[in-house]
């Protein structure tokens, strides 16, 4: 089930700001939220072995089935490479730890945080294609619903090798993930 979540601003600030909702902080506190995105790896998962390769036709599904994952340049990250194909391609990053109840805690404790990268023929190097996007976890009624991430590429290109740097957690704790590819259908 993908979810509508608020979006918020990537970095420790905004994962602290998680019980309390997005902007928590004043505008004018000077606090840098955002400025933390390396603690996600950011730059330096673009340069290390994938986790997992897709393989044409799509869709695919993979995830760690424990919360231990990453590489020493590239923590708490799960990498995941995708060829593209010859239609667009959504890439979808969903929390897969214990979902809580909201009488245990807030459930936009629970996060997810994806990046789509984009490596080319004319340079072999990938380039990061999107900012980090992070959902949190929403209420209905009684029950918690784990946060998805939905990302796809702004300028799709049936040439492209496409990364996908992920993680999920809840509050600071990491937690598993899924990373699914499918079909973009508008």
């Amino acid at each position: 089930m993908t979810t509508a979540a608020r979006l918020c601003p990537v970095g420790t600030a905004a994962i602290a700001l998680a019980i309390v909702g997005c902007g928590a902080a004043p505008e004018d506190s000077g606090e840098a939220v955002g400025t933390a995105a390396q603690a996600f790896g950011e730059d330096t998962c673009a340069l290390v072995p994938n986790n997992h390769a897709f393989t044409n036709p799509s869709p695919n599904s993979v995830g760690p089935t424990s919360a231990t994952y990453g590489h020493q340049f590239c923590p708490n990250q799960y990498v995941v490479d995708s060829p593209a194909t010859a239609v667009i391609q959504e890439y979808r990053v969903t929390y897969r730890g214990g979902v809580p109840t909201p009488a245990q805690m807030p459930c936009n404790a629970m996060w997810a945080v994806a990046t789509l990268y984009g490596g080319y023929p004319e340079n072999p190097f990938f380039v990061r294609l999107t900012d980090p996007v992070i959902v949190y976890g929403t209420q209905s009624g009684n029950t918690c619903i784990a946060p998805t991430v939905n990302i796809l590429p702004a300028a799709f290109r049936n040439d492209a090798l496409y990364r996908v740097v992920a993680a999920a957690g809840a509050i600071f704790s990491f937690q598993p993930l899924q990373v699914v590819r499918a079909q973009f259908v508008p």
